[in-house]
């Protein structure tokens, strides 16, 4: 596609790196692999054979990893282009026809073209003289590619053009501001012409994959301004990560008559003050200087590293698990895997930092076989090891293998023709040296090895106490009495087909008289051996028999029974019968008895342990106190084996139950009693006491027995025997908790009647209650004031009104002295205001009839008067 170089803008992303492969040979990529330092060979996934004269060798890493620097070097390079120079083998590469000849292009990010939104993306930045993030560039029509961004034309060119000076005759270091910070690649006075077709093009392209992408960009086929029948091709190559710059030079024409055929390859920084430019093999600086080449190819680096460390693992190749390895200062490691380890993986794992921080792991391994020899083993008497002992005066056969050709070179000088029948025997240490040669295929000597054994010969001896005479079943204890013993396996015996024991210590009743013969063999099997004669004389068999269980304070017989004849006894209690009898008095009493028999006076003790065991523990619940009519728990708790209850008075609910825990409901004060017996027997008693209470009889007494409302307080009255506690609730919501009470009842028109609640409890807890009644008595009265006093600023003062008791129907009148009415009304809720025709009447006396029915009697007619007093 054709495209102008534009302005772009890239998003960062986050790759994962799981480890990158080698570069090809003489890629500009980071990479890293193993190197035979000691050999000085590649051995990247070779395989590396040990020898007698190289047991090791030294593994290195080779890392080629230049990173950001001031300072840079140049090499020449295989010609082996990236890709063609028409960028062919890319569909997607950007294919721009410059507008004009001799013009900047526009600001180019270096990520254009490419699909920056995709995850993961890592954008192309690069480093160049310390300058360690940057994204963006200008191409010049010249073939010059510069960092500084001002140098670029604006939006929109050609009309907005900035010229790429085609005369400036640039040998760098220059300080041209306008070639400042650039790469010549190379630089010389080219012609692009849009307008004719096929007259130079310019391709751009980032082919490969992250950390070691490449910026490639092509002027192709691009006539010499100065004659445009001659063509000139060149392609420059960036490499992100090791910022390495390449230069390919199929056709580097030269036309004198522009600039005088000038051109510069090469670089420079920022300031013009450091440059770094090509000289070719025959020493011509290609400087602003006359020069042709033809598939030509030149790479500069920066001179220092990226940062990169390197760890060392080895994996045996039979299988297993991978281990570190040590390495020296340089990330050294030393190879030596022994014939015991077998073949080894050596595997380098280097990280290579980049610099924006991000590191970039490489992975190599190479094969270490360990010299393949067969092991030297010297075997003696079947055993292998440097030293050996036999018993003295026996042979040692020793036969040797690993080897072609052997020798013994000490305690004497002897070839071996025949390596598995040598035999010695020493009489005292001596030690023995062989040698064996190895031979390869072709039967040259590769290996001489030597290896010895040290022969131990070796005797002891072996002692017992002297000769004895005991009784029958007594015991003895027989060991090696020799003041400086041997470790071994110790034998006795009467006969050596029937052993007694293997034991060092032997702990022995002999039954009959006879001699005891000791072996002792040591580690090395050598023996020595002893014995000892024991006569034995007759001991009776004794054995006990009684109760050996029974209760405390209890009497038991105990008989000693004897397998001899006309013994005598002895007892530790001090008798001296066959049979005793025993009251023990502590739980455990141990009683012995010895038997003798005959003039040897034989003595066979026999023992017997008679356990008394005392009465089980048996413990009741503490003793209860109920209700007449209430039920109890009782419960018995101890270590007896089993246990029945008993009552007085019987209760016949619990008569010789065996349950531990029992609900009872005595209608009297009863005492229980838990009998707890062992297994044996023995017995123990505890009581519990269940107390029966007799219920309060709840009593009451209030004066006046019937109230009205003209005097609505009673005094009330606990008479219940025997009360400790009690609680009054009345069914006006008055409560009390005394014995003696006063009570005010409010008492309403509808109210007939009060509900007395009395509840009672006695000092054992018991309780009991009672309900009564007050009746209230209907009462009627009616209310009138003597005195009014008219200017009294309280209507209830100043007027005259009179209040009946429930009315059902009402009259009231008011006469003065001479009879006159003056006031009359059918509500009594409405008062006289004391005035008389609009006027207040005169001070004085004055009358009041009032006829009403009220609510308790409706049927009958009241009439009622009286005189008032009105004061002004």
């Amino acid at each position: 596609m054709k495209k102008k170089f534009l302005l772009l803008l890239f998003l960062s992303g986050f790759l994962i790196i799981n480890g990158y492969s080698q570069g090809s040979s003489g890629s500009a990529c980071p990479d890293a692999s193993i190197f035979d330092f000691t050999n000085s060979v590649d051995c990247s996934g070779q395989t590396i054979q040990l020898t007698c004269d190289m047991p090791a060798v030294t593994l290195s890493p080779k890392v080629f990893a230049p990173g950001a620097s001031d300072s840079y070097t140049f090499e020449s390079i295989p010609f082996t282009p990236p890709c063609t120079f028409d960028l062919s083998e890319y569909p997607e590469k950007i294919d721009y026809i410059l507008p004009r000849d001799d013009v900047w292009g526009e600001v180019m990010s270096l990520d254009f073209g490419q699909e920056t939104s995709l995850p993961g993306y890592k954008p192309f930045i690069f480093s160049f003289y310390g300058q360690n993030n940057l994204d963006q560039c200008v191409v010049g029509s010249n073939g010059v590619l510069s960092w500084d961004l001002t140098q670029a034309s604006g939006n929109g060119f050609p009309g907005n053009g900035h010229t790429c000076s085609w005369s400036a005759g640039i040998l760098i270091p220059s300080t041209n501001p306008e070639f400042l910070n650039c790469i010549f690649a190379p630089y010389h006075d080219i012609y692009f012409k849009s307008n004719e077709a096929g007259w130079g093009k310019m391709y751009f392209y980032i082919a490969g994959e992250y950390p070691c992408r490449r910026l490639i960009l092509s002027f192709y086929d691009v006539p010499l301004f100065g004659n445009t029948s001659v063509h000139a091709t060149s392609m420059l190559v960036l490499y992100e990560t090791t910022n390495t710059i390449e230069f390919y030079l199929p056709s580097k024409t030269c036309c004198t008559s522009t600039n005088g055929g000038k051109a510069t390859l090469g670089i420079q920084n920022e300031t013009g003050t450091q440059a770094t430019f090509i000289t070719n093999a025959a020493g011509l600086a290609y400087n602003n200087s006359q020069w042709t080449a033809t598939n030509e190819a030149w790479r500069i680096r920066p001179m220092g590293d990226l940062n990169h460390s390197t760890q060392w693992f080895r994996r045996p190749a039979a299988g297993g698990g991978r281990v570190p390895v040590a390495s020296n200062d340089d990330f050294q490691t030393v190879a030596n895997p022994t014939s015991a380890d077998g073949a080894q993986w050596y595997i380098m794992e280097t990280t290579i930092q980049r610099l924006d921080g991000i590191e970039l792991p490489y992975f190599d391994s190479c094969l270490v076989i360990p010299i393949d020899l067969p092991p030297f083993i010297i075997t003696h008497n079947g055993n292998v090891g440097l030293h050996d002992t036999i018993c003295l005066g026996s042979n040692m056969n020793i036969s040797l293998e690993g080897g072609a050709y052997y020798r013994m070179i000490s305690p004497t000088y002897q070839d071996i023709a025949n390596p598995n029948s040598i035999v010695v025997s020493p009489p005292e240490n001596t030690t023995y040296i062989f040698e064996v040669d190895n031979l390869n295929e072709y039967e040259q000597l590769i290996c001489t090895r030597r290896d010895s054994i040290k022969v131990h010969p070796r005797t002891f001896n072996v002692s017992l106490a002297n000769d004895m005479t005991i009784c029958k079943n007594d015991t003895i204890s027989l060991w090696n009495t020799n003041e400086n013993p041997v470790a071994g396996t110790s034998l006795w015996y009467y006969d050596i087909n029937n052993p007694i024991s293997t034991d060092d210590t032997l702990v022995y009743s002999p039954q009959t008289t006879g001699t005891i013969n000791y072996k002792l063999t040591d580690n090395f099997e050598c023996e020595a051996t002893t014995s000892i004669n024991v006569t034995v004389n007759e001991a009776p068999v004794v054995s006990i028999s009684g109760e050996d269980r029974i209760c405390l304070g209890d009497l038991t017989i105990l008989t000693a029974n004897s397998s001899l004849p006309n013994c005598t006894y002895l007892w530790s209690t001090g008798q001296a019968t066959s049979t005793i009898s025993t009251r023990p008095i502590e739980n455990e009493t141990e009683y012995e008895v010895s038997v003798k028999y005959g003039a040897s006076a034989c003595e066979t003790i026999e023992k017997i342990i008679v356990m008394a065991l005392d009465k089980p523990k048996v413990i009741t619940n503490p003793d209860v106190v109920i209700c007449y009519g209430d039920s109890a728990q009782i419960y018995v708790s101890g270590n007896a084996d089993s246990y029945f209850w008993k009552s007085m008075p019987v209760d016949a609910s619990v008569e010789n139950s065996n349950i531990k825990n029992l609900t009872v409901s005595p209608k009297q004060t009863t005492m229980y009693f838990a009998h707890g017996l062992n297994d044996i027997g023995c017995e123990n008693i505890d009581t519990v006491m269940v107390f029966v209470q007799a219920l309060p009889v709840a009593q009451m007494s209030f004066n006046p027995a019937v109230i009205d409302d003209l005097d609505p307080t009673v005094i009330f009255t606990d008479e219940t025997s025997g009360s400790v506690a009690r609680r009054w609730t009345l069914s006006d919501g008055g409560i009390s908790t005394e014995s003696i009470f006063v009570h005010l009842f409010d008492i309403s028109d509808t109210t007939q009647s009060y509900f007395i609640n009395l509840y009672v409890e006695n000092d054992a807890g018991c309780e009991d209650s009672t309900t009564n009644i007050i009746r209230i008595s209907n009462t009627h009265f009616l209310w009138a004031p003597n005195t009014i006093y008219v200017y009294d600023p309280d209507p209830r003062i100043a007027n005259f009104r009179i209040y009946v008791d429930n009315p059902v129907e009402f009259e009231l009148q008011i006469f003065n002295r001479w009879g006159e009415k003056l006031f009359s009304t059918t509500n009594q809720e409405i008062a006289w205001d004391c005035k008389y025709k609009g006027d207040i009447v005169p001070q004085g006396t004055y009358v009041w009839i009032a006829t009403y029915r009220y609510q308790g009697k409706k049927n009958e007619i009241i009439t009622e008067k009286g005189n008032f007093t009105i004061y002004k």
